[in-house]
């Protein structure tokens, strides 16, 4: 896991992706969310997205991957104008790409997949122009991955986790087990990670991942499914039949009305402080001969109080939010890997 090689399959050419003829930006934001303004350009990735990540308001990064039965193809995306265009690097690379995190607009870091099984941890320090390959235990799987700072980093790696302090050229194991539930298992807020743990526990991840605490849950039967933390003290999880909100980092849980069904995911829920937030629900068509549902709209739900009561939208069929991550509270990116849609949402 020590070994440290350059990554020679990079940059053999560079485009600029734009919008397309018919990629009009627009505004919807008394459609959907009254505090808030969204809008969208389309474009035409030459692969689907799979995540992206912000660094500032304008700086951003993305992965793309697409496999046929033989061909596969990895890309990796980049933006310094808020997404107006995007830099693709051609002939990158055949690894399944399944995670991004950059530190800053230098230092970022990719979890790929081999082919025929294996992980690679790809590191960055020039923003994305060349890579290193960091060897990985081909034993273990990586999920997501965060870095507090250039050297200081957690990995989820199958049922364990794994800390560095060096950069990702080196690993440590940590006692610690974690169960994969629900699409939105792990978060991440001011740099404080919760996870979910074990027999309806959720963990509390500190210190560049040296110290940790487990958090009991009210949930007494089951599972932790999806968990979203404002901060290290407000937070929400979600229960068999309920959803919960604690005040006080889990010292103390309250039952709230969550304005749509138990075990949807938390991935477009967000709060832009501790009493206004939003949610946005996908909704779906299950008709066609395609294996996958198609999103065929969103709806949005608004609250004021803290999670108490929700205010709801119609359905807005010229939105279909997928992908949202937020550099800053008031400020986030969203994509939609079907439509090739980029989205703005931004605090009016």
């Amino acid at each position: 896991m020590n070994r440290l090689f350059t990554l020679n399959i990079l940059i053999a050419t560079s485009l600029l992706i734009g919008c397309d003829n018919n990629s009009d930006e627009f505004k919807k934001s008394t459609d959907i969310l009254d505090s808030w303004e969204i809008s969208k350009i389309t474009y035409e990735f030459k692969t689907p997205i799979e995540q992206m990540v912000f660094v500032n308001d304008q700086v951003g990064f993305a992965i793309g991957y697409y496999q046929s039965t033989n061909y596969s193809e990895a890309r990796f995306y980049k933006t310094i104008d808020a997404g107006v265009s995007w830099q693709m690097q051609g002939a990158w690379t055949t690894l399944f790409l399944q995670s991004i995190y950059f530190v800053n607009e230098q230092i970022g870091f990719i979890v790929g997949r081999r082919i025929r099984g294996g992980v690679m941890l790809l590191k960055t320090s020039n923003g994305g122009e060349t890579w290193d390959e960091l060897i990985w235990d081909e034993n273990q799987g990586i999920k997501p991955i965060h870095f507090w700072d250039e050297l200081h980093g957690l990995a989820l790696t199958g049922p364990v986790i794994a800390k560095t302090s060096d950069g990702g050229n080196t690993w440590e194991f940590i006692d610690l087990t974690y169960k994969e539930r629900g699409r939105d298992f792990y978060n991440i807020a001011d740099h404080v990670v919760f996870l979910v743990g074990e027999d309806q526990k959720i963990y509390k991840i500190t210190d560049f991942g040296n110290s940790w605490e487990a958090i009991t849950t009210p949930i007494s039967s089951g599972i932790v499914g999806n968990i979203y933390f404002f901060d290290e003290n407000t937070g929400f999880i979600e229960g068999n039949t309920s959803m919960y909100k604690t005040n006080d980092g889990g010292l103390n849980w309250d039952i709230i009305d969550f304005p749509v069904s138990i075990s949807r995911y938390f991935g477009l829920f967000h709060l832009y402080d501790e009493t206004e937030g939003f949610f946005i629900e996908n909704v779906f068509d299950y008709s066609g001969m395609t294996d996958q549902a198609r999103v065929t709209g969103n709806i949005g739900y608004q609250t004021f109080d803290g999670g108490e009561t929700w205010t709801k939208s119609d359905v807005v069929q010229s939105l279909g939010i997928m992908l949202l991550h937020f550099s800053e509270r008031g400020l986030g990116y969203g994509y939609n890997s079907n439509t090739r849609e980029f989205y703005t949402i931004r605090k009016k």
